[in-house]
């Protein structure tokens, strides 16, 4: 094609057909041409060969763009986005190129493909839709376009180099309740594996979003003044040098990141840990996230960490540790959220979630790693969450080493864990909140056999606290300036076996090992009416007073038998003076359970805060 310009024209949609060029058949359009759309787009079952220069280029747009050929049929009015369709190609098409085009004012979903509130299956709603295909895109601009600008679906091999993205921030009115980052994407890549390479994104809502297990390779890119730079759903991207400056969210945005393979996780920009409200970044057994030295992840709710079930593999080094933190710690990473100085009235310890580790993960190694104001556990049943660490390893075996963990609700729990902790600090665990029953510690362990070396506990409220039944290894361990430095609570003599709180006197309240110090004698479990009088007992109950001079929030406390039956109080402020019942099936605070829990012939009750530490037991 030469001679422009070309106006490719379907009779005000009543056709509603686009131009299509058949398999096996190629279209070359020479440098310079000019091809303006009346609503509709291009179909590509063949091949198109547009390659113009630098100073020629091949135009693709809507025939009201004054700025190239002038005015058209002498009409005068402004160009839009998605004034026409877009170019779209098939499984069937092969080999197209497009060097030095631009493309302008597509990506419409509704015209003329429209019908009632819905779009038809066939419509674009993108400037390049590639299918089941692949394409070569170099030297071009792709810009002012509206919902998508390259739409790449099961595309294996495209190749996207030197082309600039811009302005492409409109969409449609089928697209505003559409979350915001979802209204216009630059390059929308699903499950596909393209080079996204030496490209400028500039002035887009969203740069480039990929999902459904795409692998693409974006390197040596620049984003600039967009609302969303990258934004990763389930897949697993490969990422070098490349430029954030004065974006709305200066990093690359994680989403619903649940790895079905190992993974290698790593950029020069930020991480930006984003979900609410389960975690978002999950490692299943069996398989390995590796996340590579230098490597930032900021999280964004109270409630975004990440679970490992299987390994995951954090080796930093000195001069590049790997930092876990929240996106408002403007100290690493710079102003990932673009809000000034506001991070520092919403930085503070519990801002996000934790690194929990379960059962099922094993070799987890974290080296050289920085953890700063997290620490708290998100919990389904019922769904709350509430105080917790910023590393929690449960039944699981880690390594740390020459880390840093600050600034948390609290540092590390083991539980059930013989972990190794080597040349880590563990520093400024003060949060307090009354009557919480969570104290501040750097590192709790319960039930645990930890290697605890060469490290250091400074400013935190409890520096470390061992249970009764742990035997933790510790050597060349410093403290400074902590309000209570240990809290050991195993026997002082080897041997000597601590008080099983069931071994109690029949029918009293006793915890002398109690782990809720702060409120043992203030809230009791004073009478358990274990011997209902009607059919499967639901008048059973136990009764539970506050003794103390203050009120005790009672919300997440649980109450357990020898069976283990939990009842988790909902929230409740008791008064001093106040006692309240638990009943089996009836009342306000109830089991609702349809058969008896206390058993006739002697029970134990246990009453725990929160935190889990126990406050009282009743035995009869």
């Amino acid at each position: 094609m030469n001679n422009s310009p070309y106006l490719v024209y379907d009779n005000n949609g009543e056709n509603k057909e686009l131009l299509e060029i058949a398999e096996n058949v190629t279209l070359t359009i020479e440098s310079g041409v000019i091809i303006k759309f009346v609503n509709p787009g291009l179909k590509i079952h063949g091949t198109i060969k547009a390659e113009g220069t630098k100073e020629q280029k091949i135009i693709f747009t809507d025939y009201n763009d004054k700025e190239y050929a002038g005015e058209f049929c002498g009409n005068s009015v402004d160009s839009k986005a998605g004034a026409w369709s877009g170019i779209y190609f098939t499984e069937k098409s092969k080999n197209s190129i497009l060097d030095n085009v631009i493309i302008r004012y597509a990506g419409s979903r509704t015209r003329p493909f429209r019908t009632g509130s819905s779009y038809s299956p066939i419509s674009i709603g993108a400037a390049l839709k590639v299918e089941d295909t692949s394409i070569i895109i170099t030297n071009s601009t792709i810009e002012n376009n509206l919902f998508k600008g390259v739409w790449l679906i099961n595309s294996s091999d495209s190749v996207i180099k030197n082309t600039v993205f811009k302005g492409n921030k409109e969409y449609d009115s089928l697209s505003q309740w559409n979350d915001d980052y979802l209204r216009n994407i630059s390059v929308y890549v699903d499950s596909s594996n393209p080079n996204i390479f030496d490209s400028v994104f500039q002035d887009n809502i969203t740069s480039i979003y990929m999902i459904n297990g795409s692998q693409p390779i974006i390197k040596n890119n620049q984003f600039l003044d967009n609302l969303y730079s990258i934004w990763v759903k389930n897949s697993y991207p490969e990422f070098s040098n490349n430029q954030m400056r004065n974006n709305n969210w200066n990093g690359i945005v994680l989403q619903k990141i649940k790895i079905d393979r190992d993974y290698i996780l790593g950029a020069d920009s930020p991480f930006i840990n984003y979900d609410y409200p389960f975690n978002s970044i999950i490692i299943p057994q069996g398989y390995t996230l590796t996340i590579k030295p230098g490597t930032i992840i900021k999280s964004v709710y109270n409630t975004s960490g990440l679970e490992i079930a299987g390994t995951l593999i954090a080796d930093g080094t000195a001069n590049k540790p790997i930092i876990f933190t929240s996106i408002y710690d403007d100290k690493y990473g710079g102003d990932t959220n673009k809000d000034g100085d506001e991070s520092i009235n919403n930085l503070k310890p519990g801002v996000w979630g934790q690194l929990k580790f379960t059962s099922s993960s094993t070799d987890s190694y974290l080296n050289h790693v920085v953890l700063r104001f997290g620490g708290v556990k998100w919990m389904q049943a019922p769904i709350h969450f509430k105080e917790d660490y910023v590393l929690n390893v449960d039944m699981a075996e880690i390594t740390i080493a020459n880390s840093v963990i600050e600034n948390n609700t609290g540092g590390c729990q083991l539980e059930n864990s013989n972990s190794q902790i080597i040349s880590t600090t563990f520093k400024n665990h003060q949060y307090s909140k009354p009557f919480s029953g969570f104290t501040s510690t750097g590192i709790k362990l319960v039930s645990s056999n930890a290697f605890i070396d060469s490290s250091t506990f400074l400013n935190n409220n409890l520096g470390l606290y061992i249970s009764p039944d742990s035997v933790p290894t510790l050597t060349n361990l410093v403290f400074e300036n902590n309000i209570d430095d240990v809290e050991d609570l195993r026997p002082e003599e080897e041997g000597e076996p601590a008080e099983n709180p069931e071994d109690n006197q029949a029918g009293q309240s006793t915890c002398e090992n109690c782990d809720g110090e702060e409120e043992n004698g203030f809230v009791e479990i004073i009478d358990i009416f274990y011997d209902g009088e009607e059919e499967n007992e639901p008048d059973e109950y136990v009764e539970i007073k506050n003794n103390s001079d203050e009120t005790v929030d009672l919300e997440y406390w649980t109450l357990t038998d020898e069976a283990e039956h939990i009842y988790t109080f909902p929230f409740h402020n008791l008064q001093p003076g106040e006692s309240v019942r638990v009943y089996t099936n009836m009342g306000d605070f109830s089991y609702g359970s349809n058969t008896a829990i206390w058993n006739n012939d002697g029970d134990t009750a246990y009453l725990k805060n929160r935190e889990g530490d126990l406050i009282d037991n009743y035995s009869y």
